[in-house]
């Protein structure tokens, strides 16, 4: 405390990215005689929406000529690039349709910006309350922004409304504002680059509340009380871990951020971590970033889903007296509490998913807190291999599974 005034500094719990900068494509200034490709995805809804897209469209730019083709949200890596080359090669401009939901907004959304980034215009065709999650996804990737032509509503109505509605023409006059007169707009959370942070207060309790009131209003925080990340903290929780401080496990989706040592030691001290649970949440972390998991869609899915992990290996639960009995999955256990909200931490500050921004969840779910469990071989007394072995570990090898 100095002057009367308590002051703690703080590491911030977020991440960098490797990616460069690439400039959108200028816009036309016109569509007259312009080619127009539209690159639509197979869902459902949009074959009810895509023939009253078509009317519009050449209604709107009677003078422009319009070529369509589809893309599988399946296709393969070379199919969708080789799609996407001849798209781009065969147009002006393009419009991408369509996101209506989290999944399909994260899926649709890189074609979109790998168009732009290669030079054409793009217009990305998304329901409303999902713009916030394209235009992160394209900041991720190295835009400034994404231009959208939003519907006017959350979601694809039936024929009758589209009809009625005039939801088609809407959206046409917002494919060509994107096309022509579109200019980046910034982010609706600013980045913050500074690596310490002070904040100050007539007393430690005032100096944290400020701390608190700075990472929920940057999204930094899981709503409870945090554990603050300082220097001291986070230098205690790094001696839990072999590797240096700045080795990157990998690029966290979706924001692209470096999943470095430090800053996963950062969220394991604001959850309140013990430093031998590192090797654990490294571990964790290793595996949730694997493509295999598909952790893009698990984070900014409007499903309600949550990781959940389970640690394998008597030695090690016992070691770090995790819960493998009963409410597991309950309060009262530290290693099973804060681990779990270590990993949320993790998912919300390296992947920068925010609720409302690109983390969709319709309602959301009390896993999101935290959900880690220890296996319990007593329970089943040799019925099945311990879950370790049945992924091909030895029986001395302590594992981390996530599901």
């Amino acid at each position: 405390m100095t002057n009367g005034q308590a002051h703690i500094r703080v590491l911030n719990p977020t991440g960098s990215s490797e990616v460069a900068a690439v400039p959108n494509a200028p816009r036309l200034k016109d569509l007259n005689g312009k080619k127009i490709g539209i690159l639509r995805n197979r869902v459902p809804v949009g074959q009810i929406f895509y023939p009253y897209l078509d009317r519009a469209l050449r209604n709107r730019m009677p003078n422009a000529e319009f070529r369509t083709w589809e893309m599988s949200v399946l296709a393969s890596p070379d199919a969708r690039a080789a799609n996407l080359k001849e798209v781009a090669e065969n147009s002006d401009a393009v419009i991408v349709a369509m996101g209506m939901s989290g999944g399909s907004t994260t899926r649709t959304a890189p074609d979109a910006i790998k168009i732009e980034k290669s030079g054409k215009p793009v217009a990305f065709i998304v329901t409303k309350c999902f713009k916030s999650n394209a235009r992160f996804l394209a900041r991720s990737e190295g835009l400034a922004d994404l231009a959208i032509a939003p519907l006017i509503l959350d979601y694809v109505p039936p024929a009758e409304e589209i009809e009625s509605l005039g939801i088609a023409e809407k959206a046409a006059d917002e494919v060509a504002r994107a096309l022509t007169s579109w200019s980046p707009q910034p982010p609706e959370i600013p980045a913050t680059k500074e690596n310490i942070l002070s904040f100050n207060g007539k007393d430690m309790f005032m100096a944290q509340g400020e701390m608190e009131r700075f990472f929920l209003n940057h999204g930094w925080s899981d709503g409870l009380p945090l554990v603050p990340p300082s220097e001291e903290a986070v230098e205690r929780m790094l001696e839990g871990a072999s590797l240096p401080r700045d080795h990157v496990i990998g690029r966290f989706p979706p924001s692209g951020v470096n999943a470095t040592i430090e800053k996963i030691a950062v969220n394991a001290a604001m959850a309140g971590c013990l430093p031998q649970y590192m090797p654990v949440i490294l571990a964790a972390v290793e595996a949730i970033v694997d493509p295999l998991f598909d952790l893009i869609g698990v984070q900014c899915t409007s499903g309600q889903v949550a990781p959940f992990f389970v640690v394998s290996g008597k030695t090690l639960i016992d070691q770090l007296n995790i819960n493998d009995s009963f409410c597991a999955v309950g309060p009262g256990w530290k290693a099973n509490a804060t681990i779990g909200r270590a990993l949320k931490l993790i998912m919300m500050n390296l992947g920068q998913t925010w609720p409302g921004i690109n983390d969709m969840k319709a309602f959301g779910s009390p896993f999101r807190y935290y959900s880690l469990i220890g296996e319990n071989e007593a329970a089943y007394s040799g019925a099945w291999e311990p879950l370790r072995i049945a992924e091909g570990f030895s029986d001395d090898q302590p594992t981390i599974s996530v599901m």
